[in-house]
């Protein structure tokens, strides 16, 4: 998952990939999301267990949405 790790003892509301996931909506940042078998002998913790699929889409939404996020400073 791209992003920065947060610290060890940061403490979330919700799941605690929500900063990072390119998924994330407000269930996300408010409930911790269920341990589920998603396939045989596969589990994930995730509310959007369909949409990962892709993880290469998300991977570039995730991009595009640090890149409307940033701060641009021009001198």
């Amino acid at each position: 998952m791209p992003g920065q790790v947060p610290d060890p003892n940061t403490v979330f509301e919700g799941c605690r990939f929500h900063p990072r996931c390119p998924f994330a909506d407000d269930l996300c940042r408010s409930t911790p999301p269920p341990m589920e078998e998603v396939s045989e002998g596969h589990f994930a913790s995730c509310h959007h267990t369909e949409l990962t699929d892709d993880l290469e889409a998300a991977q570039r939404a995730f991009s595009a949405s640090q890149f409307l996020q940033s701060e641009v400073s021009v001198q």
